[in-house]
């Protein structure tokens, strides 16, 4: 696995797996040119959620991840790989 995702993993209580998913989030956001303020200005939410987020350290409410899938035109598909549902 990406080694990133290992250490990331390690310090939290996330499997390896739930922290790529996560790194996806980051990958969106960057594709679209968007700061995690201007994300986070997006949804209603602060710089600091979307980081946590992104880092594994929330998991995000649904609301945000329905949003996401309709804001962006994402398939189900595609927002399950960036989200855990658990």
């Amino acid at each position: 696995g990406n080694p990133i995702c290992k250490l990331i993993a390690s310090k939290t209580k996330l499997k390896e797996k739930e922290v790529f998913m996560r790194n996806e989030l980051i990958a969106l956001r960057e594709k679209v040119g968007m700061t995690q303020e201007q994300m986070g200005a997006l949804f209603g939410k602060k710089r600091s959620y979307i980081c946590l987020v992104e880092t594994a350290k929330r998991k995000g409410d649904p609301e945000f991840w329905i949003e996401l899938g309709m804001k962006f035109n994402l398939s189900l598909e595609e927002l399950k790989k960036l989200m855990v549902v658990s």
